[in-house]
């Protein structure tokens, strides 16, 4: 928000007193307790035999300096920002978390999160089916209207405390737990991941791939109805076999939610009926443009 911009500050100069060299770090971000270094393109970027030894010398003596001058130091690329800003946040996050100042404007950032009219009709509605004793149910918005912030809404809403969030491909794991942390910041450490190397499965709120929780020993290592609340992403791919897994698998206690951007798949077979034919909300791209 503001108040991270206003402490922060770009090219700022440095020097080195042994060699007599002036440096210029990209970003640097001041709190009461830290000073941190935001360096774009660094040394690891100009990687050794890439640039002339003299400029990779030179760039390693600044990172040194750096870190002498007292800034804890953070390294990104520009490839990163541009190709994958989720995972780009997402490691700023982690890198940040241990300090007090950045985590209460994060704190304050959150509380001003609230749903939009669109995200607030699809709430409603949610709420709706539930108290009609509905469990499962698909809700079908637009691209860019903020499917796993609607999400997040209803899971703060319904109060539900385990959650697993399924994701078909791995690239839009770390940008879907980016989101909860924005709605859901207090329970920020009870997030954790199901993929690859990282098995959080301890955690209260969980996201995983579809590759990962549909194999039967990542499933058989919960209870049917271990989850209060489950959510499928781009639910257009659940005709899959290690979908329908999940769904014959899980009875969450409180909801079974699909979100799509589009109700059919591209072989044209249903999705509704692995939501009880529930279709809770749905939204066209012309109309969310029009109450935007």
């Amino acid at each position: 928000g503001d108040k991270g911009l206003d402490i922060l500050t770009p090219q700022v100069p440095i020097y080195n007193d042994s060699t007599g060299e002036n440096y210029y770090i990209d970003f640097v971000l001041e709190t009461p307790t830290a000073k941190y270094a935001i360096e774009t393109d660094g040394l690891y970027y100009h990687a050794k035999g890439a640039v002339s030894k003299e400029y990779f010398d030179k760039l390693q003596r600044k990172q040194n300096e750096i870190i002498n001058q007292g800034y804890r130091l953070f390294r990104l690329t520009s490839t990163n920002i541009k190709e994958t800003p989720g995972d780009a946040k997402y490691e700023m996050r982690r890198f940040f978390i241990a300090d007090d100042y950045l985590d209460k404007l994060r704190r304050g950032v959150s509380n001003d999160i609230h749903p939009h009219e669109i995200q607030q009709e699809a709430l409603d509605k949610l709420e709706e089916t539930r108290e009609k004793g509905n469990k499962r149910g698909l809700v079908c918005i637009a691209t860019g209207v903020g499917k796993t912030y609607l999400s997040a809404f209803d899971v703060k809403l319904t109060k539900s405390d385990k959650v697993l969030f399924v994701v078909h491909i791995k690239e839009i794991l770390r940008q879907s737990e980016a989101s909860f942390e924005d709605v859901l910041f207090d329970r920020r450490k009870q997030m954790g991941f199901l993929h690859g190397e990282l098995k959080d499965i301890d955690k209260n709120i969980i996201f995983s791939s579809i590759q990962t929780i549909g194999k039967e020993r990542y499933l058989k290592q919960f209870d049917p109805e271990y989850f209060d609340y489950i959510i499928i992403d781009e639910t257009h791919h659940i005709a899959a076999d290690s979908y329908r897994k999940l769904f014959e698998y899980f009875k969450p206690k409180k909801f079974f939610l699909g979100l799509t951007a589009t109700r059919e798949r591209t072989d044209r077979k249903e999705i509704l009926p692995f939501f009880d034919n529930n279709l809770v909300y749905e939204i066209d791209q012309k109309t969310a443009i029009d109450k935007a």
